[in-house]
């Protein structure tokens, strides 16, 4: 199917049938010839620049900061809630593990780095869309050496 050729182009006369497996064929194809309206120089300097973030992002840590309100029973007998107490939890040989943070500071800390490691999460999804679209660029002018050297 030539490139020009997308599946809002395709003219079904009177009486003729799209077979659904072309359609699908067609609106796959359609994808990926979408990717080819960003040039090779666009994905590549677009990957250049995902790398030097990654590689800024600095120190980063899995997990999250939890508040915790610990309820404590007075002479009285009445309850109210101690805290916040501040606690970083994170997975660990497939369990949750926990570590009490001090003070304030050393709660900014870990968010900062838990910000960078969500960051990096980001960008690495984004990194390997850019890298998948410059494979189907690669793809697509090597099957059009191979179709060109056959002629």
């Amino acid at each position: 199917m030539p490139a020009s050729t997308r599946v809002y182009d395709m003219k079904v006369g009177k009486g003729k049938r799209l077979d659904i497996v072309r359609l699908l064929y067609c609106n796959i194809y359609n994808t990926f010839q979408g990717a080819s309206t960003e040039t090779d120089r666009q994905l590549t300097q677009r990957r250049a620049q995902i790398l030097d973030q990654i590689a800024g992002l600095g120190p980063m840590r899995m997990g999250s900061i939890a508040e915790q309100h610990l309820p404590t029973r007075r002479k009285d007998g009445s309850v109210y809630r101690r805290g916040p107490h501040l606690t970083y939890t994170f997975k660990q040989g497939g369990r949750t593990r926990g570590k009490h943070l001090r003070n304030a500071q050393e709660a900014a800390l870990y968010r900062r780095q838990i910000e960078a490691f969500r960051r990096r999460q980001t960008l690495s999804a984004e990194l390997v869309q850019v890298s998948q679209r410059l494979a189907n660029l690669e793809a697509a002018g090597k099957e059009e050496g191979q179709k060109n050297s056959r002629n």
